[in-house]
């Protein structure tokens, strides 16, 4: 019995590691790679929540010798990680039945994985250098804005001097830019993978994560942000912007100002709900406060949330 298991989960997986061949190709060379970008680790995710990591990993090795075959590994090699990391760890997850922060943080640390991965092997393979990358995109899209601007009568000058500060901020905040997008596709990813094992007929009940108006962190947070806020101040006051620890805290300032404003966010989308309010009227809204001036107003009403837990207010009255 257990060798026919093991044979049909073989099976299973070879099939699976087919159909994500299909869905690699069509990620690259079609205009579906956003679409594709999401549902790849699907697979992957399926065999290991149905048959356990040994056989998904076997599936993982056959897809990426198929993926050798075709001559996609090189061109889609940082889809080809991204994929089989976030979906082993995703179906792992739910396979063992962790709860839904444990299986968020798992995937988010394997998003982040993957990217780190990406980066560190095609520059030791290649001497790829990803801010020289990037410093030739933004060039470009300054070059085709003044282009706009200046076809409607708006004129505009970009000085190598203005790319530079930009890619300079890059540098310092890519930790940053790397944990936010990270967090933002585990999340997506996360309500597609649950979405899409139900839908395969599995009558296990998979952990749900909470809603962003359920949100309420600790008030440490809070605490974390003033002194690093504070510390980052001393350092920019006393000229020594250009050290480590600088860094280190002006990226643990960004990241808990996101934390802080999803908190506010939240704040928010608990009050429209009390107002029952159409969520055709609510995402718009949020859409709206992510604008980086909002963004900002949202990080100031978290903290005050965090510290007097607006939610309870309207209960003690």
């Amino acid at each position: 019995m257990d060798k026919q298991e093991n044979l049909r989960g073989l099976i299973e997986g070879a099939i699976l590691g087919a159909i994500w061949l299909v869905m690699l190709i069509a990620s690259i060379y079609t205009p579906l790679f956003l679409i594709g970008f999401i549902i790849l680790p699907i697979p992957f995710t399926i065999i290991a929540y149905r048959r356990g990591i040994r056989i998904a990993l076997i599936s993982a090795f056959v897809a990426v010798i198929l993926s050798i075959l075709f001559n996609l590994l090189v061109i889609g090699f940082s889809l080809v990680i991204y994929s089989i990391l976030l979906g082993i760890t995703s179906g792992y997850c739910f396979q063992q039945k962790k709860q839904a922060n444990v299986t968020f943080t798992s995937m988010v640390l394997a998003v982040l994985g993957s990217n780190l991965l990406t980066i560190l092997i095609i520059g030791f393979l290649t001497d790829y250098n990803i801010f020289a990358d990037l410093s030739n995109t933004i060039q470009e899209a300054f070059v085709d804005s003044e282009s706009l601007l200046g076809a409607i009568g708006l004129g505009a000058t970009i000085t190598e001097a203005d790319i530079e500060a930009i890619l300079e901020v890059i540098r310092l905040l890519l930790p940053t830019i790397l944990i936010a997008v990270s967090v933002l596709i585990a999340y997506v990813y996360y309500h597609t993978a649950r979405y899409t094992i139900r839908r395969l007929g599995e009558q296990e009940t998979l952990p749900t994560l909470p809603s962003i108006a359920e949100i309420q962190l600790p008030k440490k947070i809070l605490w974390y942000y003033i002194f690093a806020t504070i510390g980052m101040i001393y350092l920019t006051l006393t000229g020594s912007m250009d050290n480590f620890m600088y860094t280190l805290l002006l990226n643990i300032v960004q990241i808990l100002s996101l934390v802080l404003a999803v908190q506010g966010i939240g704040l928010v989308w608990y009050y429209m709900n009390k107002k029952n309010w159409s969520k055709v009227i609510k995402y718009p809204i949020v859409i709206i406060l992510l604008h980086p001036i909002l963004l900002q107003i949202m990080t100031w009403v978290g903290m005050f949330d965090i510290f007097f837990n607006w939610r309870k207010l309207p209960k003690q009255r």
